[in-house]
């Protein structure tokens, strides 16, 4: 695989070898899971369509890549650990609110959020340390779900966050730049670079930052109308019904 535009990360082409996607296993970037009945962070692109990372790769690089922009991966990366400090002070008792039960809480889509750190970790030293080494996926929804992630302390979570994305960042400023060429090899999606990697877990966080904080307005609009269907004082006992716009769901798993 190639990338062009001076490095920047776009996909021109996809190594032959790149898997056929038959198995649905997941990771960077999440919609409402297929395999497990849990809770989920629904992301779709700009035109509302589901991105599938297996069905088609190419498409779904392309859509972090464009969150990322032309913007340093390194410097978007640093001011994430901030912005989630941020999220969670913001979100206050709304941390663990879910907008539905089939759709994760902002502490869960934090979660999530760590989780690709851990994972992309792991890929980076064995991207630049070993030859063409096979990438495993991994099922973000088991993870979100099975490390209980809607109950952790927060700040425990960014404490972790904050520690690996500060190592992984200064790895990446310190190795030379001919090593930001070395691939791993996707068991779904075939070879990828390191210098993507990096990218796209750039895009990654701005696109579930985002839809963290689309939750939080969710669950607050959500909780206001609740509030809404009590009687008001004057109002002869009916009930004023708020309004909330339903979210879109999407059917596809997402990036391993």
């Amino acid at each position: 695989m190639k990338l062009s535009g001076g490095g920047h990360g776009v996909v021109d082409k996809v190594d032959p070898r790149a898997g056929s996607g038959a198995s649905r296993r997941t990771g960077l970037l999440v919609w409402r899971s297929t395999v497990t009945p849990v809770a989920s962070c629904i992301v779709m692109d700009t035109q509302d369509q589901a991105v599938d990372p297996i069905a088609d790769p190419d498409r779904y690089r392309r859509y972090l890549l464009a969150a990322l922009g032309d913007d340093d991966p390194a410097v978007a990366q640093t001011t994430t650990i901030a912005a989630l400090r941020e999220l969670v002070a913001e979100a206050g008792d709304a941390l663990r609110g879910r907008p539905r039960p089939t759709e994760w809480s902002v502490l869960e889509c934090i979660g999530h959020i760590v989780d690709g750190e851990v994972v992309a970790a792991a890929r980076y030293r064995w991207i630049v340390a070993q030859d063409e080494p096979e990438l495993v996926g991994y099922d973000q929804d088991r993870w979100v779900a099975r490390l209980h992630h809607v109950e952790a302390d927060p700040d425990s979570l960014l404490d972790l966050f904050a520690a690996l994305r500060t190592v992984n960042v200064q790895l990446w400023r310190r190795l030379p730049p001919q090593d930001r060429a070395r691939i791993g090899m996707h068991r779904e999606r075939g070879p990828e670079s390191y210098e993507l990697t990096f990218r796209l877990i750039a895009g990654h966080d701005r696109v579930h930052l985002a839809q963290a904080r689309d939750t939080l307005a969710a669950v607050r609009s959500s909780d206001g109308d609740r509030r809404s269907l009590a009687p008001r004082s004057g109002s002869g006992g009916h009930p004023t019904i708020g309004s909330l716009t339903p979210r879109s769901r999407a059917t596809s798993t997402a990036l391993s």
